[in-house]
């Protein structure tokens, strides 16, 4: 997980998150959710949007059934989270 550094303008790595085992192929996009904190990554091999708690930097869950996700947008002012998809856009 990279966070930002000191001045705002680095990144910097902290630690690793463990997540799930998939096969070849990765993560996209991803987003924060401001309010709780939270990180919603695509997981595009594994067909899902991984959360990780941002604060404790923890693997949270897995949401399955996002057939090729490809990013994540958290719409901040709703406490919406929206995934897209490679293939249905």
């Amino acid at each position: 997980m990279l966070v930002t550094g000191a001045d705002s303008k680095t990144l910097s790595l902290r630690r690793y998150v463990a997540l799930p085992k998939h096969g070849s192929g990765g993560f996209d996009h991803g987003d924060v959710d401001i309010s709780s904190g939270k990180v919603f990554v695509a997981h595009t091999a594994n067909n899902a949007v991984e959360v990780i708690d941002g604060e404790r930097l923890a693997h949270l869950a897995t949401i399955p059934g996002c057939e090729e996700a490809s990013g994540v947008m958290c719409a901040q002012d709703h406490g919406l989270c929206n995934r897209s998809s490679q293939r249905y856009g």
